[in-house]
């Protein structure tokens, strides 16, 4: 009789965890969904402008450091500053975080006027996306595919749309006075 108790509780148990496990996974699905939609992912070339927290995926992190190139990596900004930096599969970002589709891409620290800056936890925000690796050809620092300064990620497109509004180089718009690039 002992026996025959002890297995319906523990067909109980289990019951309520498989209850409890597709109630979770529902929610989750339904939370991954809801979130942003990516803001760049180079096929469309639409003029993007986004503030707030921004995800670069599956991208190849050029440090400028020794041994300093990780490929598939995310580096996740929040409020103007790297908060992580590490492979895909190990790090996380919030639903509610724009994406930025890295892959293919080289992500590296913008110049500022004390050298190059790091791609690092706790550091500022400034970095380029590439479509080539620079590391192989230097001209590939002229195929970018956005900034981000200060957290706020522009497509090529819309820093090619500034400059043009501004009447600025691309050093004078991005790299430019601290107070950074021209609002509208």
């Amino acid at each position: 009789m002992r026996s025959l108790s002890l297995g319906k509780l523990t067909v109980s148990i289990l019951l309520v965890a498989a209850i409890l496990l597709g109630w979770w996974a529902v929610g989750t699905r339904r939370t991954r969904a809801a979130g942003p939609p990516t803001v760049y992912s180079g096929a469309d070339g639409r003029v993007e402008d986004v503030t707030g927290m921004l995800a670069i995926v599956d991208v190849t992190v050029i440090t400028m450091a020794r041994n300093g190139v990780h490929p598939r990596h995310t580096v996740l900004v929040v409020d103007g500053e790297i908060s992580a930096v590490g492979p895909v599969r190990s790090t996380s970002f919030p639903a509610a975080a724009h994406r930025v589709d890295g892959r293919g891409r080289y992500l590296l620290p913008l110049r500022g006027a004390e050298g190059f800056r790091r791609i690092a936890v706790g550091q500022r925000s400034d970095m380029i996306l590439l479509d080539g690796n620079p590391l192989e050809d230097v001209a590939n620092f002229e195929r970018r595919s956005g900034v981000i300064i200060r957290g706020r990620w522009m497509s090529e497109a819309r820093v090619q749309q500034l400059m043009q509004e501004q009447g600025l180089s691309f050093e004078e718009l991005v790299l430019g006075e601290e107070e950074g690039v021209q609002e509208e």
